[in-house]
């Protein structure tokens, strides 16, 4: 139906098909309901935005592993389906974009000191701390972020681990304590050095 949408005729049929993943079928069988037209279902019960990037992104998966295996004759239709879907969904990324779905009435000052304790202290990030319309709090990207791109950047210096603790002239105190769990001495070690 896509392609039909894009000016392919009916009689160029393309099955994509793949058996490398496990439940593939499962994920064309999705795909096919989702986009069907007519009784199957109402577009209101099954659309949402998550909804409508993954079917994208499945039939973008399927693309490439169908060009994978394709002979040289449909390669110029999968490229150009292909396309489609990624033009599909960067219009679906310019129409939903986080602005609208981010609060601006929340404040993140807590978060927002911490990331800033973890950038003094080595730490690397393309992420921001915000309040998101029907996800509560979560990470959105300073700025926009390419395939490979690394969001976040922690040295091994700043992880508190219990090997960490172990170096540190509290835990001295806190093994002594019966049936404490590393968990805990982490947790009481994280409040002193808080107020430290």
């Amino acid at each position: 139906k896509l392609l039909q949408s894009k000016g392919f005729s009916p009689k160029e049929w393309i099955y994509l098909k793949c058996s490398s993943k496990l439940g593939w079928m499962n994920a064309t069988v999705e795909l096919e309901l989702y986009f069907a037209e007519g009784d199957v279902c109402t577009s209101m019960e099954s659309y949402s935005p998550r909804n409508e990037l993954e079917a994208l992104n499945s039939i973008v998966w399927l693309t490439d592993v169908s060009l994978s295996t394709c002979t040289h004759l449909h390669t110029n239709i999968l490229q150009g389906l292909r396309l489609t879907i990624l033009d599909l969904i960067s219009d679906f990324g310019d129409k939903n974009g986080v602005n609208e779905v981010v609060k601006k009435n929340h404040s993140c000052d807590q978060e927002e000191c911490l990331i800033e304790s973890g950038e003094s202290n080595g730490a690397m990030t393309q992420l921001k701390i915000a309040y998101i319309e029907g996800a509560d709090q979560g990470a959105i990207a300073r700025k926009d972020l390419k395939v490979g791109d690394v969001a976040l950047e922690i040295p091994v210096s700043i992880i508190i681990s219990e090997e960490l603790l172990h170096e540190t002239d509290m835990y001295g105190v806190l093994k002594e304590i019966d049936g404490i769990s590393s968990e805990t001495i982490l947790l009481l070690w994280s409040m002193k050095e808080k107020y430290k």
